[in-house]
Protein backbone atom coordinates (compact mmCIF):
# COMPACT_ATOMS: atom_id res chain seq x y z
CA UNK A 1 0.00 0.00 0.00
CA UNK A 2 1.66 3.34 -1.24
CA UNK A 3 2.28 5.96 1.34
CA UNK A 4 1.82 9.71 0.39
CA UNK A 5 2.13 12.88 2.70
CA UNK A 6 1.92 10.21 5.54
CA UNK A 7 -1.36 8.87 4.39
CA UNK A 8 -1.59 5.10 3.17
CA UNK A 9 -3.63 5.52 0.04
CA UNK A 10 -5.32 1.94 -0.55
CA UNK A 11 -6.36 1.51 -4.21
CA UNK A 12 -10.09 1.00 -4.80
CA UNK A 13 -10.85 -1.48 -7.50
CA UNK A 14 -14.32 -2.13 -8.68
CA UNK A 15 -14.14 -6.15 -9.20
CA UNK A 16 -15.80 -6.30 -12.92
CA UNK A 17 -18.21 -8.65 -11.82
CA UNK A 18 -19.64 -6.68 -9.95
CA UNK A 19 -20.06 -4.14 -12.59
CA UNK A 20 -22.86 -5.01 -14.36
CA UNK A 21 -23.01 -1.62 -16.65
CA UNK A 22 -21.08 -1.74 -19.79
CA UNK A 23 -20.74 1.98 -20.10
CA UNK A 24 -18.38 1.97 -16.85
CA UNK A 25 -16.25 -0.48 -18.22
CA UNK A 26 -16.02 0.86 -21.34
CA UNK A 27 -15.42 4.52 -19.22
CA UNK A 28 -12.47 2.54 -17.43
CA UNK A 29 -11.13 1.16 -20.65
CA UNK A 30 -10.72 4.34 -22.49
CA UNK A 31 -9.11 5.77 -19.40
CA UNK A 32 -6.47 3.01 -20.00
CA UNK A 33 -7.69 0.25 -17.27
CA UNK A 34 -6.64 -2.44 -19.57
CA UNK A 35 -8.81 -4.89 -18.06
CA UNK A 36 -9.40 -3.48 -14.32
CA UNK A 37 -12.11 -1.28 -13.58
CA UNK A 38 -11.83 1.24 -11.07
CA UNK A 39 -12.65 4.51 -10.06
CA UNK A 40 -9.09 6.41 -11.39
CA UNK A 41 -9.92 4.78 -14.51
CA UNK A 42 -13.92 5.69 -15.10
CA UNK A 43 -12.61 9.35 -14.02
CA UNK A 44 -9.68 9.58 -16.32
CA UNK A 45 -11.81 8.13 -19.27
CA UNK A 46 -14.44 10.88 -18.45
CA UNK A 47 -12.07 13.05 -18.63
CA UNK A 48 -10.52 11.54 -22.19
CA UNK A 49 -14.46 12.27 -23.43
CA UNK A 50 -14.53 15.22 -21.95
CA UNK A 51 -10.98 16.73 -24.11
CA UNK A 52 -12.12 14.63 -26.59
CA UNK A 53 -15.23 16.70 -27.04
CA UNK A 54 -13.75 20.35 -26.28
CA UNK A 55 -11.13 19.78 -29.05
CA UNK A 56 -13.66 18.98 -31.59
CA UNK A 57 -15.45 22.00 -30.82
CA UNK A 58 -12.16 23.88 -30.93
CA UNK A 59 -11.55 22.31 -34.45
CA UNK A 60 -15.01 23.37 -35.72
CA UNK A 61 -14.97 26.73 -34.56
CA UNK A 62 -11.71 27.44 -36.19
CA UNK A 63 -12.60 25.85 -39.56
CA UNK A 64 -10.03 23.65 -39.59
CA UNK A 65 -9.08 22.48 -43.19
CA UNK A 66 -9.05 18.64 -44.30
CA UNK A 67 -5.16 18.80 -44.89
CA UNK A 68 -4.54 21.03 -41.47
CA UNK A 69 -5.89 17.57 -39.72
CA UNK A 70 -3.92 15.20 -41.48
CA UNK A 71 -0.29 17.70 -40.44
CA UNK A 72 -1.73 17.54 -37.10
CA UNK A 73 -1.94 13.14 -36.67
CA UNK A 74 1.05 12.88 -38.72
CA UNK A 75 2.74 15.30 -36.51
CA UNK A 76 1.33 13.26 -33.56
CA UNK A 77 2.57 9.84 -35.42
CA UNK A 78 -1.09 8.70 -35.82
CA UNK A 79 -1.81 6.79 -38.48
CA UNK A 80 -5.67 7.72 -39.89
CA UNK A 81 -6.73 7.06 -42.75
CA UNK A 82 -9.20 10.03 -44.17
Amino acid sequence: MPVWAGYAVKPYDIKEQEVHDNFIILLAKIGGGKGIVSRHYIFEGIQQIMNKHRIERILEEEKVSQQTMEDMYTFGGICYDF
